[in-house]
């Protein structure tokens, strides 16, 4: 988790969670792919940003069932939020594992920011291995 600012008109601190990053391109021309979260401990949204010759974020709301919350984008102004995002963004160095190849990304294992290491999680399953289940037989009874 990265922090991205203390704004002081909400009175919080905003941080940034990274998901995933994708790295594509070629040699020349390289963008980065980030799928993440942005929030500030009440209200959180997800965010896609691409960093490369022309950067961009998107913010997208999260909202309960019920239509309520995805307040984080109007307690904070949109275009304030996005530009304090992609300068977060702009300041990591990123740990590339494999570089791109012909419409393949490349793999990108973590991220540092100030002198600290982060890494991604990655999860990878096998769809040819039949799941096993951890219990010898089902512990739940019938009411």
């Amino acid at each position: 988790m990265v922090t991205l600012s203390s704004l002081s008109s909400i009175g919080s601190t905003l941080y940034l969670e990274i998901r995933c990053i994708q790295l594509w391109g070629e040699q020349t021309s390289t963008r980065y792919c980030i799928n993440g979260m942005v929030g500030d401990g009440c209200d959180e949204a997800f965010i896609r940003a691409e960093l490369g010759e022309f950067s961009q974020v998107e913010i997208i709301p999260i909202c309960n069932e019920d239509g309520s919350g995805g307040m984080l984008d109007q307690s904070i102004d949109r275009s304030e939020l996005s530009r304090l995002i992609l300068e977060t963004l702009n300041h990591l160095y990123f740990c590339v594992d494999t570089p791109p190849r012909r419409r393949r990304p490349g793999h990108v294992t973590g991220y540092a920011d100030s002198g600290r290491l982060y890494r991604l999680r990655t999860k990878r399953s096998k769809p040819h291995c039949r799941s096993i289940v951890a219990e010898p037989q089902p512990c739940w009874q019938a009411a």
